[in-house]
């Protein structure tokens, strides 16, 4: 009994440093409330998209991509300095 009287005062303790958020009066009769996380567990996992499996599945085809020479370029920049 005396660990659990140990762990109530703790908890009471960390309440009180915040008391608008983890203590409350009880509307039936009063009583006050203390609100902590008794147990938390987290995992962490990671996951990717559809699409970003089918984006690393799709092999990529050189020659569907246009060719573009050195005079190509120049066009391109010709068009952006208008």
């Amino acid at each position: 009994h005396s660990q659990r009287r140990g762990r109530i005062a703790g908890v009471k303790k960390v309440c009180e440093q915040s008391p608008d958020t983890h203590i409350r009066s009880n509307r039936y009769d009063g009583v006050l409330e203390y609100w902590v996380i008794v147990k938390e567990a987290a995992e962490h996992t990671e996951s990717l998209t559809q699409e970003e499996i089918h984006r690393q599945k799709k092999k990529v085809d050189d020659s569907a991509m246009p060719k573009m020479d050195q005079a190509g370029f120049q066009k391109l920049e010709d068009q952006k300095r208008r």
